[in-house]
């Protein structure tokens, strides 16, 4: 007789697999483990091989009281974990027993399964805006005028509500942290920078966190945003001349179209 331990859990379109298998006359030591998303739905598929069909089986945990039982009428069953969180990680095993007439049978224990839980949280994205001019040299590499207001945001796809944004900048120091605010799966925050200084010089970083069990997590870092000042007088100079440019060639065309009036009047009053 053998017994079998299959746990199955899905995330959106992917599935993981683990087995623990074991042999009653000379168990082994095959032994496998598996990360389950925190939230989810687990089935776990027990199973025997026998010719007693018709009996119950039963998953337990090797630690605490934990106890689960399904009558099968086939050689295997399915039970199912909902809302898996930390407090059901452990190891698994399945056990097996078929009541007769006069007897009970009680099959030995499967080899262990263990399951832990993970977080899995996406990459954040980042991006600047501000109500004043921007030279934009790429979707990563942005310069600002000096004393103009920008706003950096952060944003994450997540399941996982009540998290927090860090701005961290040049991947070092955490410039400021706020609570993300959303709904369903998508969630944001705004950093607010009043007044552009030469201090706000840098690559910038959103990162998402979140405490779940007296547990934090933190996703990877976003793409890195590079913010660049520009000097108020060198932008006041380069629109200065901009603007004497613009003025220069209008009296140019203005004089040019007088001028060709007047010789086209001149060459009229000509007699022949």
């Amino acid at each position: 007789m053998m017994l079998l331990l299959y746990v199955q859990h899905r995330y959106g379109q992917s599935a993981a697999q683990v087995n623990a298998l074991v042999a009653t006359e000379a168990p082994n030591h095959f032994q496998s483990s598996s990360e389950v998303n925190w939230g989810e739905r687990v089935e776990i598929t027990c199973s025997v091989v026998t010719e007693h069909m018709g009996g119950t089986f039963v998953l337990k945990k090797t630690q605490g009281s934990f106890q689960m039982e399904k009558f099968s009428e086939k050689r295997s069953c399915n039970l199912y974990l909902t809302d898996w969180d930390f407090s059901q990680r452990g190891l698994y095993f399945c056990e097996y027993q078929k009541k007769l007439p006069n007897q009970v049978i009680y099959y030995p224990q499967g080899n262990t399964a263990e399951l832990s839980v993970k977080v899995n949280l996406e990459k954040p994205r980042i991006s600047l805006t501000s109500p004043h001019e921007m030279v934009i040299y790429s979707p990563d590499k942005i310069s600002v005028t000096k004393g103009s207001s920008f706003s950096i945001t952060c944003s994450i796809h997540s399941t996982y509500p009540g998290g927090f944004f860090y701005l961290t900048k040049s991947n070092k120091s955490t410039v400021a942290s706020l609570p993300a605010y959303g709904h369903s799966i998508f969630y944001m925050t705004h950093f607010e920078f009043p007044a552009l200084d030469y201090t706000n010089q840098g690559e910038y970083n959103c990162v998402y966190g979140l405490n779940i069990s007296s547990m934090s997590f933190c996703s990877v870092p976003s793409k890195s945003l590079q913010v660049t000042v520009i000097a108020t007088s060198s932008s006041s100079v380069v629109s200065g001349l901009v603007g004497g440019l613009v003025v220069l060639v209008l009296v140019l065309v203005i004089g040019y179209l007088v001028w060709r009036r007047r010789r086209r009047g001149a060459e009229s009053t000509i007699p022949k």
